[in-house]
Formats: C-alpha cells, sequence, structure tokens
C-alpha cells in the first residue's frame, strides 16, 4: 500500500465510512433543502415570537442542513410545544440525536412517531438507518421491508436495505437493491456509490471502478468513492495511478471541505 494510501486508510477508519446510507428526509425537508439560515441557528426561545410552527420547522431543518444539530432539537423542541404530535417534528428529532450518536435517544422519538403512524415510510427508514448504526441489521431489514410495501420502488429505503446487506457481508444481495435502487433513478449518487463500493468488496475491480467513476462524476469529493477507486486502482496492479488520482482527488475533497460554511 502506498503511503498516500495508509494515510487515507487511516482517515476513513476515523469516519467509518464503510458504505452510502442516508436517513431519508420529509417532504418538507426536499422543498427547503438549500435555505438560508436567516436567524441563525444560535437563539433564545424569545427569539421565536412571531414565527408559526412551519417558520419553526424551517429554521430546524436549515440547523440540521449546516450540521447543527443541537439547536435543530432545539428548533424540533419549539414546534413541538406547538404540536405535540407533529411527526415531522419527531421525526427530525430523532434524526438530530441519530447524527450525534445519541441512537437510543433517536430510536424512542422513533417509536414515538411510530405509535401515532405506523406505516409511515420515512420514520420506518430513519429508524432501520439507525439500527443499523448499532448493529441491529436484522431489525432495521424488517423496517424496511415493511417500508418497501407501503413505497417498493423508494429508492432511499432500496438502498439503505442494501446497505444493511452489505454491513453483513451480503454483497450480491446488496446489489440487487442497489439495481433496484437504480431503475427508478440512474442517477442516484448512493446507490452508484454503493454498488461500486459491492464489488470492490467481490474483488471485481474493473466492475467496481466503472460504478465508482459514475459516482464521482456527480460528486468528485465524495469520499467513500474516492477510497475505494484508489485501492481498485492498487487491486488492479496500478499503483502509480492510483497515487497520482489519490493525490489529485484529496485537493478536490479539502477543498470541499474548505468551502463548507
Amino acid at each position: 500500500m502506498t503511503y498516500y494510501l495508509l494515510i487515507f486508510f487511516i482517515l476513513i477508519l476515523n469516519i467509518f465510512f464503510l458504505g452510502y446510507s442516508y436517513p431519508q428526509p420529509s417532504i418538507t425537508d426536499s422543498v427547503i433543502q438549500n435555505i438560508n439560515n436567516t436567524l441563525g441557528t444560535n437563539f433564545t426561545m424569545n427569539s421565536t415570537k412571531g414565527l408559526d410552527f412551519n417558520d419553526i420547522i424551517k429554521n430546524a431543518l436549515s440547523s440540521f442542513n449546516f450540521n447543527d444539530y443541537e439547536s435543530a432539537i432545539m428548533w424540533y423542541n419549539k414546534a413541538l410545544t406547538l404540536n405535540p404530535l407533529s411527526i415531522v417534528a419527531i421525526n427530525g428529532k430523532g434524526l438530530s440525536f441519530s447524527e450525534l450518536g445519541k441512537h437510543q435517544e433517536a430510536i424512542e422519538l422513533y417509536d414515538k412517531a411510530l405509535q401515532i403512524d405506523p406505516n409511515n415510510k420515512q420514520v420506518l427508514n430513519n429508524k432501520g438507518y439507525t439500527l443499523d448504526e448499532v448493529g441491529n441489521h436484522q431489525e432495521a431489514i424488517e423496517l424496511y421491508d415493511k417500508a418497501l410495501l407501503i413505497d417498493p420502488n423508494n429508492k432511499q429505503v432500496l438502498n439503505n436495505k442494501g446497505y444493511s446487506l452489505y454491513l453483513q457481508g451480503n454483497y450480491m444481495q446488496a446489489l440487487e437493491l442497489y439495481d433496484k435502487a437504480l431503475k427508478t433513478d440512474p442517477k442516484f449518487l448512493d446507490a452508484l456509490a454503493n454498488k461500486g463500493s459491492a464489488f470492490y468488496r467481490l474483488g471485481q475491480y474493473e466492475n467496481a471502478l466503472k460504478w465508482l467513476n459514475e459516482a464521482l462524476k456527480i460528486d468528485p469529493a465524495l469520499l467513500v468513492s474516492i477510497y475505494y477507486k484508489t485501492r481498485s486502482l492498487e487491486e488492479l496492479g496500478e499503483s502509480h495511478l492510483a497515487a497520482e488520482y489519490f493525490k489529485n482527488a484529496s485537493k478536490i475533497y479539502y477543498q470541499t471541505l474548505i468551502k463548507k460554511p
């Protein structure tokens, strides 16, 4: 392994990036993914005077999208004082706890949401995601299957079920799920990246490169795909090309970190 790969491998271990699995945003999230947090993420409850429920949810989502999960939780708490049964607020608060590594708190919130709406596919998916984070893959898959009975073509749930299987070493089964997700959306980044990772784990390095390159066309700074592309080139005997690629890709990756707010 080259010097570059050794450094990068340590980085990968530090962030535990084995695959690409994500919780599913609510419909509200998708509408305001890129809004600016005009009020800022630091606030007191008094600063919410005059805001209605939807404004508070928008600020919670904005905080979440800026990775300010503590502020997101505070916003969601405020929303829940206005509507204690809001699935959007309970689910969002659960996501925020999950991102903070507080998995048990997240699971308790998802359970509360599922008591209100047992067939909410987003909450089912998000609880599955959190269960995968703590290694409870069988229960996670059961939740994904329930969500897929409701929405068989949901690309995020298909991807996350595939990732759960991937974590258990069931790479061929994972590939089947990624393919189903890509039939729904051929440019779905999560599934493209994961398909490349699964082929790498199977020792099919040329196939891995094919799908990793597709993912990297969409996001050249995607860390997991940079790693597996570099390793695939190494395995194919292209050590010099691997080192050169990693050098250039790492510059792109760190430039994206600098640009983040």
